[in-house]
């Protein structure tokens, strides 16, 4: 223990450092998540998947700076918090008031990671179809009027549910049922995808490592929320660990008995681990584990049966499940968290030790959550829809959103570095050529002029074009690559345009225009 000048308080080496390492486990399942989705959708939007998770890092982690732990956790009013602590600008490091053993700092960057996976956790429902832009517009206003108010009431002392001696250990209400809830509501305004129903290619083993990494993480999500290195803190995690357990065996037996499946899924396991984890967030540290575990099979039984009738009656087309397992799993497990809490480990008691009230208020924690977050939610979509507009085109939408708003897709990776495969033809992004370039490539490539009627190319020493060697049946072969016709760049290299430009019609068009540009400069 190190004493500190500021304060008559002391901080707690023990405390800080497993806070420090909390916050990092946490802030690991924000990337963990992007995997978790990455490997459940469509190979065309992969990457999409990705960056509307890791996107969340940056805006959230900077908002959080800026107003968000201030409108948090500074007391303003019963209802909303204040900006007292906007940026941090009257801060010193000094013990947190919430937390006196460990730094003020380790406590707002905690709880930063919260405030960040939150909103990621939406982007699960309407991925796919939901424009860049859009999406971040929405997490930073989400975040603010949504996320920041809902945990000033839960976590704030001066928080109205919180004098309720509402039961929310580790965000089940404030993080899971908020998201998730919204993420309904995200769906309903977005729409459903274009393609709905369609059977695609999945990268499981990507959604298994995103879970296993969300199962390590979660450890520090709920492990941490104790703010010490201490016996509750210890039960969190074990709990933690006992509800996954119970809800991965419960979704695989569900799998088995009801649909009949001849096999375990080890897609099934991940998610049915996902939600006993989700279902025990709200009452980690404040129950016995066989508790937990009856709480992860209960969690898991309710969210399967949501996901099952969401797939057969496709009423909505929530991509992802969002709302099916985090929504109805952080409303199932904030009402169990009425049930069975005990006093002897810190908190209050549930309905079954004698305190009936507890039950009831969880169940209006929930209704009044869900209620907020719908109505907020609902304008912030209103406002973005009259505005900036919500969805991407249609065109966009058929031809992923990995090539049409990120231009990282594995086709556009192959064909900027070797050129084009045989008999593909690259689609060009407005965003790399104008339409004239492109259509001024592109005839080049279908009439070269060596080809039928053509004269033949005069090559020059050192153009590269020499070094390329022609096949048995009259194919090209530049830099070790077969092509069914001569490059675009071998084309432009043979009209002295650019002796170095690569076999690749992507670079070939961004060639030409510069050597446009510049001989309009000349003249």
């Amino acid at each position: 223990m190190s004493p500190l000048n500021t304060t008559g308080s002391v901080l707690n080496d023990g405390d800080s450092s497993w806070v420090f390492t909390s916050t990092v486990l946490t802030l690991l399942m924000t990337p963990a998540l992007a995997f978790f989705y990455g490997g459940l959708v469509d190979k065309k939007n992969v990457l999409n998947t990705l960056t509307l998770s890791f996107i969340c890092i940056g805006i959230i982690t900077i908002q959080w700076f800026l107003v968000g732990y201030s409108f948090v956790f500074q007391e303003g009013t019963r209802g909303f918090g204040d900006f007292n602590d906007a940026a941090l600008h009257n801060w010193l490091y000094a013990p947190s008031p919430h937390a006196p053993t460990i730094p003020n700092f380790a406590h707002m960057a905690f709880q930063c990671a919260f405030a960040i996976i939150a909103p990621a956790l939406m982007s699960g429902a309407v991925v796919g179809r939901i424009k860049f832009k859009t999406y971040v517009c929405f997490i930073l206003l989400w975040s603010t009027f949504v996320y920041d108010v809902i945990a000033h009431w839960i976590w704030s002392e001066n928080g109205w549910l919180y004098h309720l001696n509402l039961v929310d250990y580790a965000g089940g209400m404030v993080v899971h049922l908020s998201s998730g809830v919204s993420a309904l509501v995200a769906t309903l305004f977005v729409g459903p995808r274009a393609d709905v129903g369609r059977k695609h290619e999945k990268h499981v083993a990507l959604t298994v490592l995103g879970a296993g990494l969300l199962w390590v993480g979660w450890h520090g999500f709920n492990g941490g929320s104790a703010l010490a290195a201490s016996g509750r803190a210890a039960l969190a995690l074990f709990n933690t660990n006992l509800a996954a357990a119970g809800g991965m065996l419960t979704w695989l037996a569900l799998d088995s008995v009801v649909l009949a499946l001849p096999a375990p899924r080890i897609s099934s396991a991940a998610l049915g681990f996902v939600v006993g984890l989700v279902g025990i967030t709200p009452a980690a540290g404040h129950e016995h584990p066989g508790w937990a575990l009856v709480t992860g099979v209960l969690t898991c039984a309710c969210c399967w049966t949501v996901t099952e009738l969401s797939r057969r009656w496709q009423w909505l087309d929530d991509t992802l499940d969002v709302f099916a397992c985090h929504g109805v799993g952080g409303a199932v497990g904030s009402l169990l968290a009425g049930l069975f809490p005990q006093e002897h480990y810190g908190g209050v008691d549930g309905s079954f030790y004698g305190n009936r009230q507890l039950f009831a208020y969880q169940l209006l924690g929930v209704v009044v959550v869900a209620a907020y977050s719908i109505a907020a939610t609902s304008l912030i979509f209103l406002l973005l829809r009259h505005t900036i507009g919500l969805r991407v085109s249609p065109q966009q939408e058929s031809r992923g959103l990995d090539s049409a708003m990120h231009l990282e897709n594995d086709k556009y990776t192959h064909a900027a570095v070797t050129g084009l495969r045989p008999g593909v033809l690259p689609q060009f992004s407005p965003d790399i050529a104008d339409p004239a370039s492109v259509s001024l490539v592109m005839s080049m490539h279908h009439n070269p002029p060596g080809g039928p009627g053509g004269s033949q190319p005069h090559h020059h020493p050192g153009s590269g074009a020499a070094a390329a060697s022609s096949s048995s049946d009259g194919s090209r072969s530049a830099n070790g690559y077969m092509y069914g016709v001569p490059s675009v760049g071998q084309h432009l290299r043979s009209m002295h345009m650019d002796s170095n430009v690569p076999a690749s019609p992507v670079s070939a068009v961004t060639n030409l225009r510069s050597s446009m540009i510049h001989q309009t400069e000349i003249h």
